[in-house]
């Protein structure tokens, strides 16, 4: 089980918030290795998987297909443990 780093987590930027078609995931430095990165409905389903890569530190994510509302961003941190943040998803 991975341990969940809330001190990581507050450094990890997403924005805008709310969202509307885009959300960015900006990590507070490049990743050493490919780290997962997955946002989760508020049934607990994956609607978006993906990796950082080796020296990346942001992502792009398109929201436009989601339903609106709350989802929950989890990141992999640098010493192995996880991140969450809560993202929320409003069409205007």
């Amino acid at each position: 089980t991975d341990i969940e780093d809330p001190a990581y987590a507050e450094k990890i930027n997403l924005f805008p918030n709310p969202a509307n078609h885009m959300v960015n995931i900006e990590l507070p430095a490049a990743v050493n290795r490919e780290t997962p990165v997955v946002m989760f409905d508020t049934y607990g389903r994956a609607v978006y998987q993906n990796t950082f890569k080796e020296g990346e530190h942001r992502k792009n994510v398109n929201t436009s297909e989601l339903t609106g509302g709350v989802y929950i961003v989890q990141i992999g941190t640098p010493l192995g443990g996880i991140a969450r943040r809560k993202v929320m998803v409003v069409h205007r």
